[in-house]
């Protein structure tokens, strides 16, 4: 749910109110219009009235007496919790003693207000709507922060994170797998852990050069595996800079492109086959043309015809 923050003459904050008694309403009311808050509201005195206005009213703001003749403001702020727990609820009361005031402020309600002090109410609803604002907010940030830990975590390609000395901070699952170094093994080390000798230093020098100016590296590693086995990898390497633009780590996405090799090799090998095979052929051909050739001149000289017809390519 979406929480109103800002008040203008554009948008009408939509205000909850659970009381009983008409005089207590108006007082409330004046005093938020006080306040230079455009509302609309709706009150409501029993149970069944106020789960109807949370479901059709939909308010941006719940204030609710502690006491009225068939429900209560604890019985309301639980109703609340249940069906809309991020509307904010304030509690608006004639008198209620310090041990109350704590249950209610436990059992989630954003302020209480003392009806002897309304003047109160205007700034507890702007600090309510805030606080909403904020909670949703983060909400929002710490979703897409999920999603973001499930893409990396179930992510085909191995994904490292390094601080900016070159120790893992971070590796998904893929990771893990591939090289069969667990999280908590590599944690700590360098990636060296998985060089296998063949990239030259000129190359890593490269690389660090590259990614410490801040752009991204890519190429290919043969690395080693824990258990000793070779593979191939496709990296792309990127420097991650905090908001002042320092590069505080390293990511690498990499790819194990270990059959693509194989695979080219054996293709590279049949081809070698076929040109082989093909010169050996070809070899055989001009050879018989230059017999027939022969052949065809020594009957000439005798004063026979030709045998053999020779077709120029």
């Amino acid at each position: 749910m979406h929480i109103k923050t800002t008040f203008s003459m554009e948008t009408n904050l939509r205000i909850l109110m659970v009381e009983d008694l008409p005089s207590d309403v108006e007082l409330i009311k004046r005093e938020i219009k006080k306040n230079g808050i455009v509302f609309i509201d709706q009150v409501v005195e029993t149970k069944e009235t106020f789960i109807k206005a949370i479901e059709e009213f939909k308010p941006d703001v719940i204030l609710s007496d502690y006491s009225l003749p068939t429900f209560d403001g604890m019985e309301a702020l639980f109703i609340r919790q249940e069906l809309e727990p991020d509307i904010p609820f304030i509690l608006v009361t004639g008198t209620i003693n310090e041990e109350t005031a704590v249950e209610v402020m436990k059992a989630g309600a954003d302020d209480y207000i003392l009806k002897g002090h309304i003047t109160r109410i205007g700034t507890a609803i702007k600090a309510a709507l805030e606080k909403a604002e904020v909670v949703r907010l983060k909400k929002e940030a710490d979703d897409k922060l999920r999603v973001f830990s499930r893409a990396v975590e179930q992510n085909p390609a191995t994904i490292v994170i390094t601080d900016v000395y070159g120790d893992i901070e971070y590796v998904n699952r893929k990771f893990e797998q591939l090289t069969g170094y667990s999280f908590d093994e590599a944690k700590g080390k360098n990636p060296r852990i998985l060089k296998s000798g063949t990239t030259s230093i000129e190359e890593y020098k490269l690389l660090w050069e590259t990614i410490m100016s801040g752009k991204e590296w890519h190429g290919e590693f043969q690395n080693v595996k824990k258990n000793g086995e070779l593979y191939n990898e496709y990296a792309l390497i990127s420097p991650i800079a905090n908001e002042e633009g320092i590069i505080t780590h390293f990511l690498a996405v990499k790819e194990d492109i270990t059959e693509r090799k194989q695979a080219e090799v054996l293709l590279r090998k049949k081809i070698d086959e076929l040109e082989r095979f093909h010169r050996l052929t070809v070899g055989r051909e001009l050879t018989m043309i230059e017999l027939k050739k022969e052949v065809n001149t020594l009957l000439q000289q005798i004063g026979k015809e030709a045998k053999y017809i020779i077709v120029k390519s």
